[in-house]
């Protein structure tokens, strides 16, 4: 698969989990439950609202990222999986996505 599903590479640490804890918004689930029904438009939506109230949650900001590559919208998608490593450095997710959608450029 050259894409990864920002499934939970690492719980607990940013690894894009279903945000099951109560201490993560509702809109966080709601936005990986769209993500996983491929309803990429709603999950964008529920996402820059948790985005607004939280624009360091790098999660978020992955599965933004993932929802905004599938709806094509690859600037805004780069921009997306940038935001989450500036965050947060060693989040797997967005560096994995990165290096597929670079080898895929080059081959």
């Amino acid at each position: 698969m050259l894409f990864e599903h920002p499934r939970s590479w690492s719980r607990g640490g940013g690894g894009g989990g279903d945000g099951s804890s109560p201490t993560v918004p509702r809109e966080y689930r709601q936005a990986v439950k769209a993500v996983k029904a491929e309803d990429y438009t709603k999950a964008i939506g529920l996402l820059q609202t948790v985005i607004d109230e939280n624009p360091k949650n790098a999660n978020a900001w992955n599965y933004m990222g993932y929802s905004l590559r599938h709806l094509k919208q690859y600037d805004d998608a780069l921009a997306a999986y940038q935001k989450a490593l500036k965050i947060k450095p060693k989040h797997r997710g967005p560096w994995s996505t990165l290096v597929n959608f670079t080898l895929r450029l080059v081959s």
